[in-house]
């Protein structure tokens, strides 16, 4: 027996239905971390408001494939009882959307009204994981928006993509919650974890560097995206500083759920091609001997009966599930949002 930690993280677009350019800094102070993807560019080529304005029915078009023929989608937008749509407007060569419900702006990518509309279809909603960053500092000044205006990395990714029918996201993602477990996933009797040294690394209050660079490692060697060059394994003999951070505190295994409730996206890479909308991620740092992985679990066995091991068996089947079924919610910029997230044509 020793310890566990557990993570929680959500993308950004996943808990606020409306932006304004003040909420939406504020929210961003708390995204120590990015996934940048891609997907077949989708682009609204034509929309028509029914005569009392209650439906716009819209024509997207996108590929299944980057190598496929162009599929024109169409699409029904219903407004609420009581409401009505006026002034639908197409930006950015179909990239971009406004339009006007009562006195209301509403607008934003064309993508995010896609995969709304949808109920984030496979074929609309699927992202490629390119790249998988964090931006925290020694001290956590530093966020996902203010390192992705200055990410070489990022600009690599435009370059090698201008022209080629792919559209890129960047996508912040935030700490919903941190638990620690005296338990793990593994029969002995190892003493649980140390509470004076996970004080030590990891701290009471406060987000820590060490829980940035484990969940970063996490996901890294998890989707082992084309554009990192490090952390792409998990090798509990070969450990970072944070984990051996993690290890100093008396903690054997890392759990890293990227929750996918009500969002819009649907995560894969060729590492993971299951394009579920959450995903639930276990890492290990296990006694010898070891089984010789790259990523995941590397404990020659797993207990029949403790909990952390039914939900490194159970929990990424059973989330990914629940996440299904937890409907979708759009990403929505009001009168307020940012200059630099609007077409210069649109007029607030």
């Amino acid at each position: 027996m020793a310890g566990t930690l557990m993570y929680e993280i959500e993308s950004f677009h996943t808990y606020q239905r409306r932006f304004d350019s003040k909420s939406l800094e504020i929210a961003l102070r708390n995204c120590h971390w990015y996934i940048i993807s891609r997907r077949p560019a989708i682009r609204i080529i034509g929309a028509e408001t029914a005569p009392r304005g209650s439906i716009v029915n819209i024509k997207m078009q996108t590929r299944n494939s980057i190598s496929e023929p162009l599929l024109t989608i169409p699409m029904r937008m219903r407004a609420a009882p009581g409401s009505s749509f006026s002034d639908f407007q197409i930006h950015a060569d179909g990239a971009y959307f406004y339009v006007e419900i009562g006195n209301h702006p509403l607008h934003g990518d064309s993508w995010a009204l896609a995969s709304f509309l949808s109920n984030a279809a496979d074929e609309l909603a699927r992202h490629e994981v390119l790249y998988v960053g964090q931006a925290f500092g020694k001290d956590g000044t530093r966020n996902a928006w203010g390192r992705t205006q200055e990410h070489s990395k990022l600009q690599r990714i435009y370059e090698d993509h201008a022209s080629s029918g792919w559209d890129i996201f960047v996508t912040p993602l935030r700490l919903l919650q941190h638990l620690i477990d005296s338990d793990d996933h593994i029969d002995d009797d190892e003493d649980g974890f140390d509470l004076d040294e996970y004080q030590k690394s990891f701290g009471f209050e406060g987000l820590q560097k060490p829980s940035v660079d484990l969940i970063e490692h996490s996901l890294i060697s998890y989707f082992s995206p084309h554009y990192n060059d490090l952390l792409k394994t998990w090798k509990a003999g070969s450990p970072t500083e944070a984990m051996r951070a993690m290890r100093g505190a008396g903690f054997r295994l890392l759990q890293v759920h990227l929750n996918g409730w009500m969002d819009l996206t649907r995560f894969y890479s060729s590492s993971v091609p299951s394009r579920v909308r959450s995903h639930f991620i276990s890492q290990d740092i296990p006694p010898e001997p070891r089984r010789p992985v790259l990523s995941g679990i590397s404990a020659v066995k797993i207990s029949d009966w403790r909990l952390n091991a039914q939900f490194i068996r159970r929990w990424p089947t059973l989330l990914a599930g629940a996440a299904e079924v937890s409907g979708v919610e759009l990403k929505i910029f009001g009168k307020e949002a940012p200059a630099n997230r609007v077409p210069p044509e649109v007029a607030l």
